[in-house]
């Protein structure tokens, strides 16, 4: 499990994907993640990249 709650750039704005850009994942690893039904939202699975995920929301991936 890996928690990702670094603050994004524009936080009235991010998206899972920017959270997770933003805690260092590649742009490729990060889809693959949404994608693959890994991340979470406060403990709700996304599997949109453009889903809402403003800080200070908890992005969590599971394997």
């Amino acid at each position: 499990m890996t928690d990702t709650d670094a603050p994004p750039t524009t936080p009235s704005a991010a998206t899972v994907l920017d959270r997770l850009l933003a805690a260092g994942l590649s742009e490729d690893r990060a889809r693959n993640w949404i994608a693959g039904g890994g991340t979470r939202v406060d403990g709700e699975p996304v599997t949109d990249p453009a889903h809402p995920a403003a800080f200070p929301a908890k992005v969590t991936l599971y394997p």
